[in-house]
């Protein structure tokens, strides 16, 4: 480095060649100066020479050994709103994919069903080398990326991904980049996994290749196994931004076993496959063109038993179903989307095309016995479940100066057939012993939207327009049934809804503070066609107002925000719905409404989060209230084994109060990392049974703590620790349902008796006070692992105390719930690895 000081300041300076030349130019004002010569590993070099131009020969002189020197990069860095985990400070030799590293970081959490979230705060976009290559199914990278090619995970916090929104539109929404080392750019990585194992006789396939090239990105994978392992998991996606709501529900369904709460690997028998194709591909600076494509096939096999302990408000305690089921599940699903993005400075448009066809069914059988009935009921459940679904989004913006212009345009169309079969056998105890039940639903919508925005200096005037199209056409026919006349059976109407209104919006920016206020007024026509009744058809006109207000206020690294939002709600559909429909083969549902639903909503939070990511420490805390108001209920009458679902015209009220908190800290010893969290919930609302109306509240708490860490180079240990607590409690009756507590330990040890070796062992309790029995349910697992060059040899032992069974306990309104789950089990299962290219 040579330097020029001119009066003690610095004038100029240069960096000299590999020949050691250099060249400065520069303006002095004294007639000497002083140059500096210096070099690492060299005595640095002072001379005074005249202010001239001339050749100055500089030598440097007696050179230092220096001392070894250990650089440690830092674990996490920020710089203006981006946040770099360096992935080599959280991985350690048991990390193979990329989402496992995330799991350790401090500040964000990976949930069950794989959703990310940054300090409370579920990620919005997930980009590899800042390109959307998923489209929101972010699972697919976090599950296939190695670990080992990612060389930090950023965090972009207030990310705006639309350039011509910059500086118009402020984003609070949170994106996660993967920054790939140099050797994963540019260049094919493919890989294979096969293996098989016993008990049953048990086998697993995969085969990833992905490219990540400035202009091309493509990651494609097929994953198959009858071990556990959910497959369709990574192909969902884990945003919400882009998905369109169908309001028409396909409400048959077979009885089968419900979910039990533990990891899916524990008790799915499964025989599963996967493909999945994701190509972009950059046809300029500005435009983008996506392809992602999925299947997924999967035969899923329950087995269980059940305990339904219905309260019966007249005789002031509870009705037992005991119940027997075995279902299988087959499931067919097709996905595709073609995506065209555009963003540039002043002109952004995107269009998506989607495109799903699902073709399921369920079979299923369950004997059934009860408390109030003698004998054993036996059913065979046949459900018929395909789907076709069209989705279209397009959006475009304008920008000049300081005006923007938005238009989104969204149409989409959908077509359920579903078909429920239901046979008693020889069951002469019942007069409906076989029965079928057809249900067929076509929805189609569209979501218009224009907006016109202007900034003045702080404050934003934003006009919006819209218009709502939603169109439903039902026809379902119950057949069988004895003692009823055909027409009560039978649904044939089509109901339509039309929203058309203006969206008024101001914001205004103060240093810090944000204040955004919605005030959207529009009108809303509603309309009834019913083919077999038409005395049912009419329509309806309505205005609607449903404020809305929004504040953040950032102070330094912490935020605060307040949100308040009322909604009102008018449905005439269930109108129509006279007809008697059977969703399962215990439950009819019929509506008896003759007025309009009307559902109102207001709803408050406060959200605290503070983070200094120098630090490591990471945190939220976030307080909410609701307050629903109708004026009719949903809730059953009892006949027998079977259950009406009836909903009737009557006013009620209910409240639901939350708070939660969470915190993440990263600890400077040993890679430690520490997440903890806890919430609690209180909820008062009514519950119809009998036709009578009855208070009632459910009381919820828990907390969690997760711990990762190294101790030793040869050691990493993981530990997980739950616990939560819960009740149901009727005003006016003496005695209440027990509290349902329960908790889950796990621990992960690793150890790295060698550079290629790694041995797990894993140990996992699960409690539940209202279990008979023995109220703890233990896993163990254990795993080797071996690896060399480009193959990775692993060798796994599963429910090593070989539970046959799980159960889970829980309330839904003032009823509880018993279930036990089969479970797979002890097995071994060894798998080959390799890395292909």
């Amino acid at each position: 480095m040579i330097t020029v000081l001119d009066g003690g300041k610095i004038v100029a300076h240069t960096m000299a060649n590999e020949s050691g030349e250099y060249v400065l130019d520069f303006t002095a004002k004294s007639d000497s100066i002083t140059i500096r010569a210096s070099m690492l590993g060299y005595s640095t070099l002072k001379k005074a020479i005249p202010a001239v131009s001339r050749r100055i020969d500089l030598t440097l002189q007696g050179g230092k050994e220096l001392k070894e020197v250990i650089v440690v990069a830092d674990k996490v860095t920020e710089r203006g709103d981006t946040i770099n985990y360096n992935v080599a400070s959280f991985k350690d030799e048991s990390d193979r994919v990329i989402g496992d590293v995330i799991k350790k970081m401090p500040g964000l959490e990976v949930s069950e069903s794989g959703r990310i979230s940054f300090n409370g705060k579920e990620v919005k976009n997930f980009y590899v080398e800042d390109m959307d290559l998923l489209q929101g199914r972010y699972g697919i990278a976090t599950n296939n990326v190695s670990a080992n090619d990612v060389a930090s995970v950023q965090v972009y916090q207030n990310h705006q991904p639309i350039r011509a929104l910059k500086d118009i539109t402020s984003s609070e929404d949170i994106t996660i980049n993967l920054k790939l080392k140099s050797s994963a750019k540019g260049t094919w990585t493919v890989s294979a996994m096969g293996g098989g194992g016993y008990k049953p006789a048990l086998w697993a396939a995969e085969f990833t290749a992905m490219y990540f090239g400035r202009k091309v990105q493509n990651l494609s994978s097929y994953k198959g196994n009858n071990s556990g392992m959910d497959v369709n998991s990574e192909l969902q996606s884990k945003t919400d931004d882009n998905l369109l709501r169908f309001t028409n529900k396909a409400p048959l369904s077979v009885i089968s076993p419900p979910a039990p709460g533990i990891a899916s690997r524990r008790y799915i028998d499964n025989k599963s496959n996967a493909v999945s194709i994701n190509q972009i591909v950059k046809t300029d600076s500005l435009t983008t063109l996506n392809v992602n494509i999925g299947y997924y096939y999967d035969q899923l096999r329950k087995s269980g038993v059940s305990l339904s302990q219905q309260y019966e408000p007249t005789a002031g305690n509870y009705r037992s179903i005991f119940q027997e089921i075995k279902s299988c599940g087959y499931i067919n699903s097709l996905s595709g989307a073609i995506t065209v993005n555009r963003n540039g400075d002043a002109t952004y448009l995107k269009n998506s095309l989607d495109i799903k066809a699902n073709w399921n069914r369920d079979i299923a059988n369950a004997a059934t016995s009860s408390s109030f009935t003698t004998g054993v009921t036996a059913a065979d459940q046949h459900l018929d479940n395909p789907t076709l679904e069209l989705i279209d989004r397009l959006n475009l913006i304008k920008k000049s100066g300081k005006r923007a212009w938005e238009f989104y345009l969204t149409t989409g169309w959908n077509h359920r057939p579903q078909s429920l079969s239901v046979d008693r056998g020889r069951d002469e105890s019942s007069l409906n012993s076989n029965l079928f039940q057809n249900y067929t639903t076509d929805a189609a919508l569209a979501h218009l939207f224009s907006s016109h925005s202007l900034m003045i200096d702080k404050v934003r005037l934003y006009t919006g327009l819209f218009a709502d199209f939603d169109l439903e056409n039902v026809r379902s026919e119950l057949s069988g049934m004895q003692l009823i006349d055909k027409n009560s059976a039978q649904n044939d109407f089509l109901f339509g809804k039309l929203d058309v209104g203006v969206q008024p919006k101001l914001s205004y920016s103060f240093r810090q503070l944000y204040m955004e206020l919605t005030l959207p007024l529009s009108y809303n026509r509603q309309w009834l066609g019913d083919r077999l009744d038409n005395s049912l058809s009419q329509g309806w006109n309505y205005i609607s107002f449903m404020p809305q207000m929004h504040i953040t206020y950032p102070m330094g690294r912490n935020w605060l925000a307040f949100d308040l939002n009322y909604n009102r709600m008018r449905d005439n559909s269930q109108r129509a719905a006279r007809g008697i429909v059977m969703t399962d083969y215990l439950s009819f549902r019929k509506s008896e409404i003759e007025r309009t639903i009307v559902d109102e909503t207001w709803s408050t939070s406060i959200v605290y989060r503070f983070s200094n990511p120098f630090k490591q420490i990471f945190g939220n805390a976030g307080i909410s209230w609701n307050r629903f108001c109708h004026n009719n209920i949903t809730g059953y009458d009892y006949d027998g084994l079977s259950t009406a679902i009836v909903t009737m015209p009557l006013r009620n009220i209910s409240n639901r109060y939350s708070v939660n908190a969470n915190l993440n800290k990263g600890l400077g010893f040993w890679g430690t990392t520490i997440k903890m969290g806890a919430s609690a919930s209180l909820y008062r609302g009514h519950s119809l049974i009998d036709e009578s109306l009855f208070a009632f509240s459910t009381k919820n708490w828990s907390g969690s703590v997760i711990m990762s860490t190294t101790p030793a180079q040869w050691m990493g240990i993981a530990f997980a620790f739950a616990y939560g607590q819960n009740r149901s409690e009727t005003d006016g009756v003496e005695t209440n349902s027990p509290w349902v507590r329960t908790w889950t330990g796990r621990a992960d040890i690793n150890f790295y008796p060698t550079k290629n070796l790694i041995v797990n062992v894993s140990a996992e309790n699960n409690y539940n006070n209202l279990t008979s029995g023995d109220k703890n349910v233990w896993f163990g697992d254990s795993r080797i692992t071996y690896r060399r060059g480009r193959f990775e040899w692993n060798l796994a032992f599963n429910n090593i105390f070989n539970f046959k069974s799980f159960t889970k306990v829980s309330y839904t309104d003032m009823d509880i719930y018993t279930s036990t789950y089969k479970l797979r089990e002890r097995n071994v299962m060894f798998t080959i690895r390799m890395k292909i290219l």
